[in-house]
């Protein structure tokens, strides 16, 4: 019957024209898998069903004339019926548990985000938080196929496990709720409680015997009994056992600055969740020098005292401190912050033990010469480990694995592939992300983002750091989002990547984009006449800057002059592609905040993505038309070369011809319909326009990122609409 379907399918295939791609045909498998799991597997086990006969035999159920486990028939059907075992209920059972524990890793990595897509059958017809409840179903199918072959001679134990079994997994649905749809949940619960009173209208028409049905009866009543008295101890054991051994609340602890690295410790917490359980407390410090601030020496003192293990993560441009600097550390604070941190351990220590408080000043207490020796400690004696920021990411994955291996933190056993593998791994990215990427903290910030939206869309996502990233990724992206930083808008390498964007012609994909712009530092400096002008000499103060509209002057100079590094021709171009990118309403994100509900609010602006399985169909069909399996990161970075000294892809000439779309407002649709539309004609656009709503545009009114002061107005002041352009 499923040789009947999949020839079926593949007919159907072939007469439209299309070509069944191996996913599909794996997604079709699993799919029967699923639907004949309990027919199929009570098949196999069907030689293993035996009642018995008068005389103390037993016999097939199904042929009793072949005698179980003494004629040479049953034999040969009993080992036939192992190898089927084998190879189907358990073999299914354990493939689907392998796929769902290896899930999360997958997720976070983004490396096996296509094979999560091939057991789309398994993932996609439940909830992202209940991704396991596919597994759980099969649990509970088998064990529902075992119960009449376990117990066939004793048909009331089967009525009393078979109950057990539905009220136990009707609980766990009642209370995961884990089907995509309210329909589904509704009728998984219905069939449920049907199945319960089925078994409730039978059990009366058993025909037991009354002796053994009275042990068995017996047996069940004690079992009930005795459950809460066991489950009482066994609580009260572990809480005795919690309190004298209390299990740490966190494994690994980040002590570093919050301006210059705290996007930076969020990347190394959400790579060390891929690799272990432990926990990790990110700590921030919001002052400027880590090694001078009181709170870090603090926490650096203490670890020494203690003797906690401690590994330095040395990143591009440190220098560390000499032995004069160390030397000179009393200078450093008041008499007001030495007497703090005089207290800092004596603090820690009291809420620990209460009763020790008359000798914790002396025991406890960090004084100035525990700062020295502490630092001379983690500069000298102390193995560090080298941390690239502008190292591709794989490399930083490896030293993160090696730090956890360092501290000797419990690794995950099903874990994804280390970053060196994952790199090889083609990558059909459908969001490319990009902003200031020379400054490496705002590329932290990136590569933070693209972690957390790739988990919470289950899409391929891309951080682009030059224009021939951009170009080679554009076959199968849909989305271009651009993180807002400070000093992007001079940056020539993001100039060069965004108007990269807008290229088409040979060799060069023509699918447009839709932008989204995130604005993850509350420092973005918008457009205003200073912005360009700062080190200039030929600025003066002219009427726009006066009456607040800075705004064109930094337009005009842009169309005039360029950027620094980017070259003179482009300026008209670039001055247009800043405008588009500036009237797109740009949503507040935090690297440092809560990993949820921001990104989730990100997230929905990617309608194309709002339905999993409508959306991969979508992808489907226009894969098949774009050709290619995709991008593999670590071949295009060798490719690339060093990114500093990599030559301007806009420099050659059949580029410079080819930039358009700049000033179009792309979008797509749920249904994956595109839609375009002249920036200038956005304001006269009708109100019923699918890309204009009246609620929108109290939206952007409501929330239109511009900062405060004199220049503010731009494109609201001239009644321009902020809209997703491109």
């Amino acid at each position: 019957m499923g040789l009947g379907v999949f020839l079926t399918c593949w007919l159907i295939s072939q007469l439209r024209g299309d070509k069944m791609s191996l996913d599909t045909v794996f997604q079709l498998g699993g799919v029967l898998v699923f639907a004949l799991f309990i027919s199929i597997t009570l098949a196999v086990l069907d030689p293993f069903l035996c009642i018995q006969n008068p005389d103390g035999s037993s016999s097939m159920a199904s042929s009793p004339g072949v005698v179980c486990f003494n004629s040479e028939e049953h034999v040969w059907l009993a080992f036939l019926s192992s190898l089927g075992i084998l190879c189907y209920p358990l073999l299914v059972l354990s493939w689907a548990t392998f796929t769902t524990l290896m899930y999360p890793s997958r997720i976070n990595s983004g490396a096996g985000l296509k094979l999560v897509r091939r057991h789309g059958f398994l993932f996609q017809r439940f909830t992202r938080e209940c991704y396991f409840y596919g597994t759980l179903l099969l649990l509970r199918n088998i064990i529902v196929s075992l119960v009449p072959v376990a117990f066939a001679a004793v048909p009331e134990v089967q009525m009393v496990i078979m109950g057990a079994v539905l009220v136990t997994f009707g609980a766990v649905q009642v209370r995961l709720w884990p089907w995509r749809t309210t329909l589904a949940n509704y009728t998984d619960l219905a069939i449920t409680f049907i199945l319960q009173v089925v078994l409730l209208g039978i059990a009366p028409l058993l025909e037991v015997e009354e002796g053994v049905s009275t042990e068995i009866l017996g047996w069940i009543l004690t079992f009930s009994v005795l459950s809460p008295f066991v489950a009482g101890i066994a609580a009260s054991t572990f809480c005795v056992l919690c309190h004298f051994h209390p299990p740490l609340d966190y494994g690994i602890f980040l002590c570093h600055h919050k301006g210059g690295a705290g996007s930076l410790c969020r990347l190394i917490k959400l790579l060390i969740s891929n690799h272990s359980k432990t926990r990790v407390f990110l700590d921030s410090d919001e002052l400027e020098e880590q090694t001078t601030r009181m709170w870090c020496a603090g926490e650096i003192v203490t670890a020494f005292k203690n003797k906690v293990i401690t590994v330095p993560l040395i990143c591009d441009g440190y220098l560390p401190p000499s032995t004069a600097d160390i030397e000179g550390i009393p200078e450093v604070w008041t008499v007001q912050q030495k007497q703090i941190l005089s207290f800092y351990g004596t603090l820690v220590a009291s809420q620990l033990n209460p009763l020790l408080s008359h000798e914790l000043d002396s025991k406890f207490g960090i004084t100035m010469e525990d700062v020295q020796r502490a630092y001379a400690w983690l500069h000298d004696e102390l193995e560090a480990l080298i941390l690239s920021r502008f190292a591709p990411p794989h490399h930083r994955e490896n030293t993160v694995v090696e730090l956890l291996s360092m501290v000797r933190a419990p690794m995950l056993y099903f874990r994804s592939m280390d970053g060196t593998k994952a790199a090889n791994h083609k990558v059909k990215a459908r969001v490319l992300i990009t902003g200031a990427v020379s400054d490496g903290e705002a590329l932290a910030t990136l590569e933070v983002f693209q972690i957390m939206l790739q988990k919470q869309l289950h899409k391929e996502c891309a951080v682009v750091q030059t224009p021939t990233a951009l170009v080679a990724y554009k076959p199968w992206a849909y989305y271009f989002v651009i993180l807002l930083s400070r000093g992007m808008l001079r940056d020539p390498g993001f100039a060069e990547t965004l108007l990269s964007a807008y290229v088409e012609g040979e060799g060069v994909s023509s699918r447009p984009l839709e932008m989204v712009t995130v604005n993850a530092d509350t420092h973005f400096e918008f457009p205003s006449a200073e912005l360009l002008g700062r080190g200039r000499e030929d600025w003066t103060l002219t009427e726009d800057c006066i009456l607040g509209n800075g705004w064109k002057r930094f337009y005009r100079d842009l169309e005039e002059h360029s950027l620094p590094g980017v070259e003179l021709h482009l300026g008209p171009h670039l001055s247009k592609a800043y405008r588009a990118m500036l009237n797109v309403l740009a949503l507040p994100l935090s690297p440092m905040g809560s990993e949820g509900k921001q990104v989730a609010e990100i997230a929905r602006r990617f309608r194309r993505y709002q339905s999993a399985g409508f959306a991969e169909s979508l992808d489907d069909e226009d894969d098949r038309e774009a050709g290619g399996d995709g991008v593999n990161p670590h071949q295009l970075q060798l490719e690339m070369g060093s990114l500093p000294d990599q030559e301007s892809f806009l420099s050659r000439a059949q580029a410079r011809k080819s930039l358009k779309r700049i000033g179009k407002s792309v979008a797509y649709t749920e249904t994956g319909a595109l839609i375009q539309l002249d920036l200038d004609d956005l304001s006269e656009a009708s109100d019923d326009h699918p890309l204009i709503t009246e609620s929108a545009t109290a939206e952007v009114q409501a929330t239109a990122p511009w900062p405060e002061g004199p220049d503010v107005s731009g494109p609201l002041a001239e009644g321009e609409l902020i809209r997703e352009s491109m």
